[in-house]
């Protein structure tokens, strides 16, 4: 049997359990939001249990044919945030999620399937699903990406450098391919195995807008080895620098870039002695230059890419 046969008769099992769901009683703890945990359920059941299971838990009879797995939704792991690292989602956060869905996944988009009032109810079942204590913690306020320039030739060689001095290259490779020395050993809070993404093809999740890629250096993807970058944009001219690792990897000209773009930084001592706004604007800057970077790796375009391949992060992944 196929594994989308399966996935099929997996959704019609779980929507036939439904009547029986329903007596059930809503879950306990507080849900923000103006939606209905108990209805919430009901939907949970019909549309999402086939991958993501009854209880939310990622091992629904779909899950183990699917590359990536589905999310288990009660760790509070969720990747695609607008929030601080290790935080819960806000309400708007789910919702974009389960409007849009995720692309390079099995994750489609429900905008056309939910109504306003379906998704509320829904995102109150999710946040029933943690754990009591963390929802009584007050959401925290979102990460706001600060106004990324246009790109340019200076702002992407500046973004090429904080890409190998913040060492975004271990992992997603010299050149964007998602084949940086530490790929292989890449594993998510469950130790499955997780791969880097490719630059150059692989869709991003959250959208090729510089924003979008902005938001996920400041905020990381929780249950995944990618980390916030704040911090990390405020390299220092003073700071060890592992530049003979690239020799192989780029040119002398490409690492002579790089150095002089250290050379230029500020002292450590000189960030110390910043405000608080003027060490938020050299970050910001400087995350714009990465994001700018990262999406100039892409070889997502001219016409034959145009003509012939798919952009699903250009579309709403809404089911039919």
């Amino acid at each position: 049997m196929s594994w989308a046969r399966s996935l099929r008769l997996a959704a019609w099992a779980s929507t036939l359990a439904v009547a029986g769901l329903s007596l059930l009683a809503a879950p306990a703890g507080p849900a923000p939001g103006s939606g209905d945990a108990h209805r919430g359920r009901v939907l949970f059941t019909r549309s999402c249990a086939a991958c993501h299971g009854l209880e939310g838990k990622g091992d629904g009879p779909g899950a183990r044919q699917l590359d990536p797995r589905p999310r288990d939704l009660t760790t509070q792991q969720f990747r695609f945030r607008s929030t601080p690292t290790g935080s819960l989602p806000l309400p708007a956060d789910l919702e974009r999620t389960i409007r849009d869905g995720l692309p390079g996944t099995a994750m489609p988009g429900f905008g056309k399937t939910f109504s306003a009032e379906q998704l509320a109810d829904l995102i109150a079942f999710l946040y029933s699903l943690q754990p009591p204590e963390v929802l009584e913690r007050a959401l925290p306020e979102p990460v706001e990406p600060g106004p990324v320039p246009a790109a340019s030739a200076e702002l992407v060689r500046d973004g090429r450098s904080l890409y190998y001095l913040s060492g975004c290259w271990r992992c997603h490779g010299a050149h964007g391919r998602g084949d940086g020395p530490s790929a292989k050993a890449l594993v998510d809070e469950s130790e499955r195995p997780i791969r880097a993404p490719d630059f150059r093809h692989d869709p991003l999740k959250r959208g090729r807008a510089p924003e979008d890629v902005v938001r996920i250096l400041r905020t990381g993807l929780n249950g995944a080895p990618m980390p916030s970058y704040d911090e990390a944009m405020l390299v220092a001219r003073d700071d060890p620098a592992d530049t003979e690792a690239l020799e192989g990897l780029l040119s002398a000209e490409e690492r002579s870039s790089i150095e002089a773009f250290r050379s230029a930084s500020p002292t450590r001592e000189e960030l110390s002695r910043m405000t608080d706004a003027e060490r938020a604007a050299l970050r910001d800057e400087r995350l714009g230059a990465l994001a700018q970077y990262v999406l100039s790796l892409g070889h997502r375009r001219g016409p034959w890419y145009w003509s012939f391949v798919e952009r699903p992060e250009r579309e709403r992944r809404s089911s039919p």
